[in-house]
């Protein structure tokens, strides 16, 4: 696919009509095959990208799971906005001219997304032209299901994204941008997608089978949870913006640093030295703070906690005790039973075999009185279980 000319009318930034053209020029028997757009912030660089996405894609382009209210409410908003207009605008356009090759065959298609805000209903439209001839046997759907099968949007990630990522990919060493990326490109995203839906319906079935008083807290948490989501998007959303300005304010410590540089003298060789000096102290920092991770990441967080695993070895070796005392007594008592059936059967005085009874009960008093206090299961371990803990 190349892109040949983009269109936008009233979208963002753009007030009326604006085309712009993408196709590579020869100048001077040299090729130019690359369209560079430059501009400040807010003049329309990142607008034009999404007007490509946007043109492409549709409300697939917004975002996962977003419903069509706020798609259309993503289209309203995308309305060109001047406070010198007396009539607000109420339509825009993004028109998309592009080649496709397939099988060999380079056809030209138009893609033309437009849309119209009427009090609170907003009209969304699509046409597209393959090579000048209108598509009229699509509607809006099937417009929509055949560039997704021309340009699937899991590949469309991979080559329309804001520049500015690059770096969050090349910084990224969990590696899990690029992982995103792959897995949409091989549309195994949708595994993920089908598995938190169905997570999300099994959670509403089974709710629906709980106590009232339940389903209750289940409410009240999940609206919690909404409002922390919304206060994170508004922290993210200012993240980004404190992002903008940490930008722009450090383009101005550069602009600064190349004039003093300009004026050249000891001070900026100096201060050279003691950058490179920073740089290997951050270099020996990042070492330290690796080498200590790696120390805590073995038993020493436990040296932290020291009177409860105190506590807790004492508490093992107590039940271990009990539950020694318990067998101990059991398996006295099984004996005395034994030895008191003999006695029984060779003494023929009643009275003799009473006094023997009770002199070998009370002989083994302390032994067959321990604790029948129940051992939690977790507690009750073996010595060798006990002594590999201690």
């Amino acid at each position: 696919m190349i892109l040949k000319e983009v269109i936008v009318h009233n979208f963002r930034v753009f007030s009326g009509t604006h085309r712009f053209d993408l196709m590579p020029r020869e100048d001077d028997n040299h090729k130019r095959p690359i369209i560079l757009f430059g501009g400040l912030n807010g003049s329309g660089k990142t607008s034009l990208l999404t007007a490509v996405r946007l043109g492409l894609y549709g409300k697939q382009a917004v975002g996962k799971g977003i419903t069509i209210k706020d798609y259309h409410e993503y289209l309203a908003s995308s309305l060109h906005k001047t406070p010198e207009s007396v009539v607000p605008i109420t339509d825009a356009r993004v028109e998309l001219i592009f080649n496709y090759a397939r099988q060999g065959i380079i056809e030209e298609f138009r893609v033309i997304r437009s849309w119209s805000i009427k009090g609170q209903t907003c009209r969304e439209n699509i046409l597209i032209h393959r090579n000048g001839v209108y598509l009229e046997e699509f509607n809006s759907e099937q417009c929509q299901a055949f560039l997704n099968e021309l340009i699937p949007i899991g590949v469309s990630d991979l080559f329309f994204f804001d520049g500015e990522k690059i770096a969050d990919l090349a910084e990224d060493e969990s590696g899990k941008t690029l992982q995103t990326a792959v897995k949409k490109l091989l549309g195994l995203d949708i595994i993920e997608r089908l598995r938190n839906d169905l997570s999300l319906y099994l959670r509403r079935e089974n709710k629906l089978t709980l106590p009232e008083k339940i389903q209750a807290d289940i409410d009240a948490h999940e609206n919690e949870m909404i409002q922390v989501m919304a206060a994170k998007d508004e922290a993210k959303s200012d993240y980004e913006r404190f992002k903008s300005e940490l930008l722009d304010i450090q383009r101005q410590i550069d602009a600064n640093n190349l004039a003093i540089d300009s004026q050249g003298g000891a001070w900026a060789s100096s201060r050279r030295k003691e950058e490179q000096n920073q740089d290997r102290l951050i270099a020996q920092k990042r070492q330290l703070e690796k080498a200590l991770l790696d120390e805590m990441s073995g038993a020493y967080p436990l040296s932290f906690a020291k009177k409860t695993l105190t506590d807790l070895l004492q508490k093992l070796k107590d039940s271990s005790e009990k539950r020694k005392k318990q067998d101990t007594a059991l398996l006295i008592s099984d004996r005395l039973e034994s030895i008191k059936s003999m006695i029984r059967t060779r003494l023929s005085d009643n009275e003799s075999r009473e006094i023997t009874d009770d002199v070998l009960n009370t002989g083994f008093s302390d032994l067959l009185q321990p604790s029948h206090e129940k051992i939690p299961e977790h507690l009750d371990l073996s010595d060798s279980e006990i002594a590999r803990y201690e």
